[in-house]
């Protein structure tokens, strides 16, 4: 199964973080601004992507020289940077993609990144976002989620319908079969009792947030 770690502009990731998950990644995207923190943190992508009005030209120019192939895009298209960087880890393979610098200050950016995780799992893809407070994924399907030390808690939100019966089992706050509303607020920042927690849903997609304070 092939990895995939796309480094895109938003927040800067910790360079341990981005060094952790290049370990483990068979393939590396960076994307625009996030070409910079990949060559901060000496982790060299096979591909970046982009129209690199928000990059350090002079990183981009070295990247490039070190044999990393680069697609340029026009700042004025149809599609952002990180849809470009996940096609293409799409068409290479790619089964597990993970997100990093992809939460930031621009917020419509990081809603468009939260829809490439609906765009993975319609493919059957998995993908996650991780910045250096929270891990997020999309589940449509009855699911065990296993405990990260890394974070105290997690969170379960209806992403874009009603979640007809929706049931938490082996959690601190257990929930059944229960209505959940998009923007409802009672599964919000439940948390682990031991090392599994049980997730259960009649339709729908539920985002799945770890984070911590």
């Amino acid at each position: 199964m092939m990895n995939c770690l796309i480094v895109a502009g938003g927040v800067k990731p910790n360079n341990e973080v981005i060094k952790y998950f290049s370990e483990k990644c068979q393939l590396i995207i960076g994307v625009d601004k996030g070409c910079n923190y990949l060559f901060e943190a000496k982790v060299k992508p096979q591909y970046i992507v982009g129209d690199f009005d928000s990059s350090n030209l002079d990183i981009i120019d070295e990247i490039v020289k070190q044999g990393v192939i680069k697609y340029k895009y026009q700042c004025e298209k149809n599609f952002t940077d990180s849809e470009e960087a996940f096609e293409l880890a799409i068409s290479k393979g790619a089964k597990r993609i993970e997100f990093l610098g992809a939460t930031g200050d621009r917020f419509d950016h990081t809603l468009g990144n939260l829809g490439l995780l609906l765009k993975a799992l319609k493919l059957g893809v998995y993908a996650e976002i991780v910045d250096d407070r929270n891990k997020m994924f999309l589940i449509n399907r009855n699911t065990i989620i296993k405990r990260d030390d890394k974070y105290k808690y997690v969170s379960f939100l209806a992403y874009n319908n009603r979640i007809e019966e929706f049931s938490i089992k082996d959690a601190k706050y257990p929930l059944d079969k229960y209505v959940l509303e998009i923007g409802d607020s009672r599964t919000v920042s439940n948390e682990f009792t031991g090392d599994e927690i049980g997730l259960e849903l009649s339709n729908g997609n539920i985002l799945v947030v770890y984070s911590k304070d």
